[in-house]
């Protein structure tokens, strides 16, 4: 089981990416869905409007803030909903609006979250390499100093743990660093405290926003079109 958090963030385009990829790239069917809205602008609003009704019965959840919040703050209120609804059943991955979500994503990163490799490394949370800060890296690695591998694993809007790694190194808090990326300070809270972190590669979750919701540009995004971009993705 799959507790699926995804963060929305104006890009009405991506976001409706984003959830068609989850809802048809998914093999694991008994997974939950939370969607958190931070106050997107109304052409975003109107887009999850429209998705939701096509979609009937929602067997998922959807909120949307009534004031701005911030990606650490509303991922977190996300995540807090998550639990009090599905009863914290299974793992719990996050991730945004401007990622897709290749077919048997979930299958793959279940498989290496299971894989004695992943237990005899320690690693306490792994992603599918959701922003692309360099080239993708062979396998997944422990992170150490700041390697190219390690910023693989700490650029990451792609996480899978287990509820308790989030209770233990959680909430998400926003960061000085790259941008102000909450998840940069996340997995450095996670490395202070001796754990790891993880990338499982070749690209299962790409990141398609190389301009991210604040308008300014995504570190390494000119990577992008240098990797095999999937068919329907749109730069937004």
């Amino acid at each position: 089981m799959l507790n699926i958090v995804l963060l929305v963030k104006d890009r009405p385009r991506l976001t409706r990416q984003a959830l068609e990829s989850i809802k048809d790239n998914t093999q694991e069917r008994s997974y939950t869905l939370t969607v958190v809205d931070d106050q997107s602008r109304a052409d975003t609003a109107k887009m999850m409007e429209d998705w939701l009704r096509a979609q009937g019965a929602f067997a998922g959840l959807y909120l949307r803030s009534k004031e701005a919040m911030g990606p650490g703050v509303a991922r977190n209120w996300g995540i807090e909903w998550s639990q009090k609804v599905f009863k914290r059943t299974g793992l719990l991955y996050t991730t945004d609006n401007d990622s897709y979500h290749l077919p048997g994503w979930d299958k793959v990163l279940l498989e290496v979250w299971n894989s004695p490799l992943r237990r005899s490394e320690g690693f306490e949370a792994i992603g599918g390499y959701g922003h692309s800060y360099q080239r993708p890296i062979s396998q997944i690695q422990a992170t150490a100093g700041h390697s190219l591998n390690e910023l693989a694993a700490l650029g990451l809007f792609s996480w899978l743990m287990e509820w308790e790694t989030y209770d233990k190194y959680g909430p998400f808090e926003p960061s000085t660093t790259i941008n102000g990326s909450e998840d940069w300070d996340y997995s450095q809270r996670i490395r202070k405290a001796g754990g790891k972190v993880g990338a499982v590669t070749p690209a299962l979750v790409v990141n398609c926003g190389v301009i991210s919701s604040d308008g300014k540009p995504c570190p390494g995004a000119v990577t992008l079109w240098e990797q095999e971009i999937p068919p329907g993705v749109i730069l937004e």
